[in-house]
């Protein structure tokens, strides 16, 4: 499989932000995740309303089992709703934070995201965390980085063995719009698979 790059919503709100959501999908982004810690269910339903239902398939709920299943999307939960003692949830990605977590995830979910990889770009004093990019080359989840994933970082996060990589920061913080910083992570992954 090849090397999946993933986008996070923001956090908070964006201007037009569904729109530029729509125009990540319609450029190739498979897998997009809706993760807004503050938002209301109404506001989650009015925000996926408004997502054309042919990539709703694409998009990745926090938190939130019956909004995916509503909506026909997938669910990612944290680690600690993933696995409640001793045994792991129903879903299609976990959060992750330190190796031990991800072993016990392992060969359960169809993917992680693993983070902090790198300084994060969002999120201030959120330090890369050097242990975290030791992941193990024999493994059955996917394992995306996250944290810190910006146009340098993402073809680090290949060389390291990782099976993807989500960005958030490099996508709503930038000078860019979304869907040019977007287009430049994409760049740089096809210029890194050509060169190999």
């Amino acid at each position: 499989m090849s090397f999946e790059v993933a986008v996070f919503s923001h956090e908070g709100t964006y201007p037009n932000e569904t729109e530029h959501v729509v125009g990540l999908l319609d450029a190739g982004l498979q897998r997009f995740h809706l993760r807004k810690p503050d938002a209301s269910v109404a506001e989650l339903k009015v925000y996926l309303s408004s997502i054309p239902e042919k990539y709703r398939s694409r998009i990745y709920v926090h938190y939130h089992r019956k909004l995916a299943e509503q909506f026909g999307c997938k669910l990612h939960l944290q680690f600690k709703f993933s696995v409640i003692q001793g045994e792991v949830q129903p879903c299609d990605s976990v959060s992750v934070h330190s190796l031990e977590e991800f072993e016990q995830i392992d060969g359960h979910i169809d993917s992680c995201t693993l983070s902090p990889i790198f300084e994060s770009i969002s999120k201030e004093n959120y330090a890369a965390n050097p242990e975290l990019d030791r992941i193990p080359r024999e493994r059955t989840t996917r394992v995306l980085a996250l944290g810190g994933v910006d146009v340098q970082t993402i073809i680090k996060a290949k060389d390291l063995n990782f099976n993807g990589a989500a960005a958030l920061g490099a996508i709503w913080h930038s000078k860019k719009s979304p869907l040019e910083s977007f287009k430049e992570i994409q760049r740089a992954i096809q210029e890194k698979a050509e060169a190999c």
